[in-house]
C-alpha cells in the first residue's frame, strides 16, 4: 500500500510495530452535500426501488421468488471473491440432498458450500431481523455462520480479526498490496462508529445511508476473510430493515460483479480521494439497475408460473402435481424422493406427480440418463433464473 495515495483523503496513515503503514478510515459522514445530478439519480433508484416493493406486495406468495433470488445473490456475492459455482450446482446439489452436510471433497464441492453458507447466513439475518436491530452482534454471528467448515473456516469465524490483514490479488505479498485497513485498536474504534452509524442515522436518505454504510464496513475490514460477502450481505438487511424493501427481492452483486474493476475502483477512491458522491452514484446506478432487472425477472417468472398452471388444469393433474410446480420456483431442480418430503405423500404418489404430469407436460425433464438417483430439471426456469441482463453502469 502507497501511503501517498491517500494524501487527499478525509482518513489518516498509521504505521504498525512492523513498520506497514495502515489506513485508517474516517467517521462515516453525518452531513454530506450532493449535487443535483446525484440527486436526480437518488429520485430514479428510488422510484425504481418503489415499484419494486409494490410488485413485491401484489405476490400471493412471495415466498416463491425469495428463494431464487437468494440463490442467485449468494452465487455471485460469492463469485466476486473468486467462487466458480454455478447457480445450477448450488440448486443441484440443494436438490440432491437428504438432510445430511457432507464434508466437501473436491474444489467444486467447497465453493458450492461457500455460496450455501452465504444463503443460511443472509437467511439467518432476515429472519433475526424480525425481532433484533442491524448490529455488530449479528454481523459477528452471520459471519460464523458463512465461514463454517470452508476455506476461511481457520480464520476466526465471527470473531473481529486479531492483526493486520491487506487487500490485494491472491498470492499477492503485503508489501505488493493494495489496501491495508486499520490495525486492531483503531478498527475497534471504527466499528464503534459504525455502530452508532447504524444506530442513530443521520437525517439523510436511507439509499445514501446505506450505500455509505457498505462503503465503511469494507474499508474497516474487521474479519480475516469473508469481509466483501458480509459487507454487500448487509445491503440486503438494511434495504429490509429500514423499510425500503418488503421483502428480500433486491441484490446488487450482479451489478458489481458485473462492474468488478469499477466497483473496487470507487470503493478505492472514497478512501484516497473522499470521493463519497462518485462511489454514491455508482451505487445508486447499482440500485435502480437491479431493481428494474428483479421486477422484469419477477414478472418472467410469474408468467411462467401461470402457464405451467393452466397445463396441469388442463390435464386434470392431481393436487400434489400443482402443489410441486410452486416448489419448482425456489428450485427448479427435483428428484423423488425430495417431492416425497416437500410434499408429504409417499413415493408412488410423489412419483406419479413427477413423471405422470409434470414431465408429461415437459415442464420438467430427466437430466442424469440414469435409472436411479434421477434428477428432473425445470429447465425454462433455470434459464430466467441465470439470463444475464443489460447492467451497464
Amino acid at each position: 500500500m502507497d501511503p501517498d495515495r491517500y494524501a487527499d483523503s478525509r482518513g489518516r496513515i498509521g504505521t504498525h510495530e512492523s513498520g506497514r503503514p495502515y489506513f485508517i478510515p474516517p467517521e462515516t459522514p453525518r452531513s454530506i452535500s450532493f449535487n443535483e445530478r446525484t440527486i436526480t439519480l437518488l429520485e430514479e433508484a428510488g422510484h425504481e426501488l418503489g415499484r419494486l416493493a409494490s410488485f413485491s406486495d401484489l405476490l400471493l406468495n412471495p415466498h416463491l421468488l425469495i428463494q431464487p433470488y437468494i440463490r442467485r445473490e449468494a452465487v455471485l456475492s460469492s463469485k466476486i471473491e473468486g467462487t466458480q459455482a454455478s447457480l445450477s450446482d448450488v440448486f443441484a446439489e440443494e436438490a440432491d440432498r437428504n438432510g445430511e452436510e457432507n464434508e466437501p471433497r473436491s474444489e467444486e464441492e467447497r465453493d458450492v458450500r461457500e455460496v450455501l453458507n452465504y444463503i443460511q447466513a443472509l437467511e439467518y439475518g432476515i429472519g433475526e431481523l424480525k425481532h433484533r436491530p442491524l448490529d455488530l452482534s449479528l454481523i459477528r454471528e452471520m459471519h460464523g455462520i458463512l465461514m463454517q467448515g470452508v476455506r476461511g473456516k481457520d480464520k476466526n469465524p465471527g470473531d473481529w480479526r486479531e492483526g493486520l490483514v491487506y487487500v490485494g490479488p491472491i498470492g499477492t505479498p503485503i508489501a505488493e498490496s493494495t489496501y491495508i485497513p486499520p490495525d486492531v485498536p483503531h478498527m475497534m474504534g471504527a466499528l464503534s462508529d459504525f455502530e452508532d452509524f447504524l444506530r442513530n442515522p443521520p437525517r439523510f436518505p436511507e439509499l445514501f445511508q446505506i450505500g455509505l454504510m457498505h462503503y465503511q464496513f469494507e474499508a474497516i475490514h474487521p474479519f480475516e476473510d469473508g469481509n466483501g460477502r458480509i459487507g454487500r450481505l448487509l445491503i440486503t438487511l438494511r434495504l429490509i430493515e429500514r423499510g425500503k424493501l418488503p421483502v428480500p427481492l433486491l441484490y446488487l452483486s450482479a451489478f458489481f460483479h458485473a462492474h468488478r474493476a469499477e466497483y473496487y475502483e470507487m470503493l478505492d477512491l472514497v478512501s484516497t480521494d473522499a470521493a463519497y458522491e462518485e462511489w454514491l452514484r455508482f451505487f445508486l446506478t447499482g440500485v435502480k439497475t437491479q431493481a428494474k432487472d428483479a421486477s422484469a425477472r419477477a414478472r418472467r417468472l410469474l408468467n411462467l408460473r401461470e402457464d405451467y398452471r393452466q397445463k396441469l388444469q388442463t390435464m386434470n393433474a392431481t393436487t400434489p402435481a400443482i402443489e410441486l410446480l410452486d416448489h419448482l420456483f425456489a428450485n427448479p431442480f427435483i428428484t423423488i424422493p425430495r417431492a416425497e418430503r416437500l410434499l408429504g405423500v409417499t413415493y408412488p404418489t410423489a412419483q406419479r406427480a413427477v413423471e405422470d404430469y409434470l414431465v408429461e407436460a415437459d415442464i420438467l425433464e430427466e437430466v442424469t440418463g440414469q435409472k436411479r438417483f434421477r434428477r428432473f430439471l425445470c429447465r425454462e426456469l433455470l434459464e430466467a433464473l441465470e439470463e444475464e441482463t443489460n447492467l451497464e453502469a
